[in-house]
């Protein structure tokens, strides 16, 4: 049975196709989105519309509850305050554009998928099985063992932080897909996870792949997306 595991697209349309055409190469079994199609590129329409006429199983993000309900936008208080204006901005954005119908779909969505795998039992989640906007991060131990143990499975996958990894425990394995369309990481690229299971044996694998990042750039330049989100993609990291 092979897996893969896609999130954290945040409108970035050309990052999605490239992800989803690389997928289509790898004769996968199953393929699921663990949320957060919206905001932060201008394609959030697209995103949605694209994930629905696939028929992809997916998750809810925290950024879709913001759209799907109309939430209030907190601010971040480890971000500065120049970000803070800049997401307040984008989600401002989506809530204005995103259609009835793509809320109505991203309201639809769960918040957990538990999967069962003859021996192997999977968890899907956005961010941990304690949040939809909690945040777990890759030397946090005991922490990710606790979300292992709250998953009640032997594999746990997650996204939201924008930062890919994997760690095997005992008691399992955490898998972070890092994020398709707004990673953290330095080499800036779309990034998705890929399981591979059997009876007795699971492999995990972080996949990386280049996408047309200037596309992106240009069109969050062209659009009503603040600026910050396309100066943001050149430098990731910081």
């Amino acid at each position: 049975m092979r897996i893969a595991l896609i999130s954290d697209i945040h409108g970035n349309l050309p990052a999605l196709m490239a992800v989803l055409d690389d997928i289509d190469l790898r004769n996968v079994d199953q393929l699921y989105c663990l949320g957060d199609l919206v905001d932060l590129a201008p394609w959030s329409n697209e995103v949605v519309s694209l994930i629905r006429e696939r028929k992809i199983s997916c998750l809810m993000g925290n950024h879709d509850e913001l759209i799907a309900y109309n939430l209030p936008i907190t601010t971040i208080k480890d971000k500065s305050a120049k970000e803070n204006e800049a997401r307040h901005q984008a989600i401002s954005h989506s809530l204005n554009t995103v259609s009835d119908s793509n809320k109505a779909f991203l309201a639809s969505l769960p918040k957990h998928i538990q999967l069962n795998f003859e021996s192997q039992m999977v968890h899907l989640t956005h961010a941990t099985p304690f949040g939809i906007a909690d945040y777990v991060f890759e030397d946090d131990v005991q922490k990710l063992k606790a979300c292992l143990a709250a998953s009640s499975s032997s594999i746990l996958a997650v996204g939201h932080t924008h930062l890919s990894y994997i760690r095997q425990f005992e008691e399992g394995i955490v898998i972070n897909l890092g994020s398709v369309g707004r990673t953290q990481e330095p080499d800036a690229k779309a990034s998705y996870a890929m399981l591979e299971l059997n009876q007795t044996d699971v492999s995990a694998n972080i996949i990386k792949i280049d996408y047309p990042i200037e596309e992106t750039i240009k069109g969050i330049l062209e659009s009503s997306v603040p600026d910050f989100y396309a100066e943001s993609l050149k430098s990731p990291s910081s």
